[in-house]
C-alpha cells in the first residue's frame, strides 16, 4: 500500500527526472491538487509532509498552483 506522502513525492519525482534526463535544471515547480470533498484533514497532513521532505532534499521551491 502507497504511503499518503509517497503519492506527493511520487508525483514530483516523476517529473524531476523527466526534466533532469533532458538536462534541465529546474528552479521551481506549481502544483495543482484537486481533491474530493471527502478528503480529509490527515491525508492533506501527510501528502504536504511528503512533497516537503522533497522540496528539501532537491532544493526546490514551490512557486504556486
Amino acid at each position: 500500500m502507497i504511503r499518503r506522502g509517497d503519492m506527493a513525492r511520487k508525483a514530483l519525482r516523476v517529473n524531476l527526472s523527466d526534466l533532469a534526463s533532458m538536462g534541465a535544471k529546474p528552479i521551481g515547480f506549481f502544483m495543482a491538487l484537486c481533491i474530493g470533498r471527502d478528503t480529509d484533514e490527515v491525508f492533506l497532513k501527510e501528502f504536504i509532509s511528503g512533497l516537503a521532505e522533497d522540496v528539501e532534499e532537491f532544493s526546490i521551491p514551490l512557486m504556486g498552483g
